[in-house]
């Protein structure tokens, strides 16, 4: 396993011709800096180390941390060791494909997957959504796209994890999630099971409780 080093991204996408060199940890670090912090951590499956390298300082450019494999096998420790926020996978890999790890990860993870790969036809795409994968692009892809895809999935994925707040508030009516019990001025309502549900299902703040 290696991580990918610096590098500038022509017009169009097309990949330079020098050879990369591996960076040391300090430049993962700082990563995303530019942008005042680190908004995700990325982790590149891709066997072409120039275009990990590319699309590694691309993303760190617009904020992003990475971390690269190049090859399938490596995938799943890569993820233990490094915790990323979502795994952005080739499916052409030497050994094992995309595809293969991708089910692997679904066993032990709901960890987002953006898929990449040359292959453009209908069964292709729907073969890496079957396989568990969240979103799929498809090379030659626009740079620029492929970020929006992936704060896309990032946001989505973040905001399916976010905890309810404990505490619902409205004026003088609190409703705690966690006793489910309501107050109206500091004095407890009576509520059905029913109305009980109904408020922790909604998880929004309380609006108004009619008379039963």
């Amino acid at each position: 396993m290696g991580t990918s080093p610096a590098a500038s991204l022509p017009p169009g996408g097309r990949v330079p011709g020098p050879a990369p060199r591996t960076p040391d940890a300090d430049e993962l670090v700082s990563a995303g800096q530019e942008h005042g912090g680190v908004i995700g951590r990325v982790l590149i499956v891709d066997d072409d180390p120039i275009l990990a390298r590319v699309l590694s300082r691309y993303l760190q450019r617009h904020g992003m941390e990475t971390r690269w494999v190049s090859e399938g096998d490596g995938v799943l420790a890569a993820v233990q060791r490094h915790a990323p926020d979502l795994v952005l996978l080739d499916v052409m890999l030497p050994g094992r494909d995309g595809h293969s790890v991708c089910r692997e990860l679904r066993e032990v993870s709901n960890l987002p997957v953006l898929m990449l790969t040359a292959l453009t036809d209908e069964d292709a795409r729907v073969a890496g959504l079957e396989s568990g994968a969240d979103d799929y692009v498809c090379k030659p892809f626009s740079p620029r796209e492929l970020v929006l895809r992936i704060r896309s999935l990032l946001r989505r994925t973040r905001a399916d994890t976010a905890p309810l707040p404990q505490l619902l508030r409205d004026g003088d009516l609190h409703f705690d999630l966690t006793t489910r019990q309501l107050l109206r001025g500091g004095h407890a309502v009576s509520l059905t099971a029913r109305e009980h549900d109904l408020l922790a299902f909604l998880g929004s703040p309380v609006v108004s409780v009619g008379p039963r």
